[in-house]
């Protein structure tokens, strides 16, 4: 998704050896026209990457995003979109819970997420 959209700085994509699948050809040639390194790694680094077992076979590296605070009035930070929305969590202290949050609120085309300052997966 962030390599077709081109809405996040991918640096790397790595997918498990002996995956297959019309997917793996579409992001490997996404990742050659974004000049994006593409790795094949054997499953158990690419879980050690991961830092999990549970994953799609596939992991990509991309920039840190940038927390922010949110501006005073919301009439401020109003984009210009006719119907933002944004996610608001609380409490979500794990981290693969928050990135799930994250990828489907982003599918879904929110502007943001607020996360509390303390409490919150890292």
């Amino acid at each position: 998704m962030a390599l077709r959209q081109g809405s996040l700085p991918v640096e790397e994509i790595a997918v498990a050896a002996g995956v297959k699948g019309a997917w793996v050809t579409e992001v490997r040639q996404l990742a050659r026209q974004r000049q994006v390194r593409f790795r094949v790694l054997e499953r158990t680094r690419l879980d050690a990457l991961a830092g999990t077992t549970h994953h799609q076979g596939v992991a990509a590296r991309v920039e840190p995003i940038a927390m922010s605070r949110p501006r005073p009035s919301w009439t401020a930070w109003r984009p210009a979109r006719p119907h933002p929305w944004c996610g608001v969590a609380d409490g979500l202290t794990d981290p693969m819970n928050l990135g799930n949050l994250i990828r489907s609120a982003h599918a879904a085309g929110a502007l943001a997420i607020f996360l509390p300052k303390d409490r919150a997966a890292a």
